[in-house]
């Protein structure tokens, strides 16, 4: 069950992000918030991404979402909390909070540990986006599915960073893609 935004975030259709990112993310979570917006507009998600000026601040001025790394290595680590406003009903939530591992490491047999490319850091950002929205982990696609929402991606690692890609069965990404599925549940959260 998807949880909603204040009637004020959602009348405006706009979740505005502050990131705060070492150089690791800045180029994927750059890449992601345009493709996410593309999405957006292209599927009528009923909410648009826009630029942060200062942290969250439920009680006051600030962006709505913030993302920031964690002292971590694991590709797989990424997740979004909530928080709400005292006085504001229990499912209502105020601010969001991305978190992805700092470092995040690719580990293939027969190869030197290294950081992951740019591609599979870029679903993370989306897949972390798509919470922030108010999706939760029940709201997943299933892990059989492409979509940038679903749990079931694995890493491809190629001999190079930038060879790096993702999987579920045979569909490779990038491209990246958004289910249809997931789309009706943004649309349902924002409207």
């Amino acid at each position: 069950m998807a949880r909603r935004w204040i009637e004020e975030v959602r009348q405006r259709g706009q979740l505005s992000i502050f990131p705060l990112l070492n150089d690791v993310w800045n180029d994927a979570f750059r890449r992601a918030f345009i493709l996410f917006n593309l999405f957006a507009v292209a599927r009528n998600l009923g909410v648009i991404l826009t630029p942060g000026t200062a942290p969250p601040n439920p009680n006051g001025r600030g962006a709505d979402v913030q993302i920031t790394t964690f002292p971590g290595t694991d590709f797989s680590e990424g997740h979004t909390q909530f928080s709400r406003r005292s006085g504001d009903p229990i499912d209502r939530m105020a601010a969001a909070f991305i978190s992805v591992p700092a470092t995040p490491i690719a580990r293939t047999e027969g190869q030197q540990p290294r950081g992951i490319g740019q591609e599979p850091k870029v679903l993370m950002v989306l897949h972390e986006l798509i919470h922030a929205c108010g999706l939760n982990d029940s709201d997943h696609t299933p892990d059989d599915a492409p979509d940038v929402f679903s749990t079931g991606w694995t890493p491809d690692i190629g001999k190079r960073p930038e060879d790096d890609g993702l999987h579920i069965g045979q569909t490779k990404a990038p491209p990246f893609v958004f289910n249809p599925r997931t789309v009706q549940l943004i649309q349902k959260n924002w409207k």
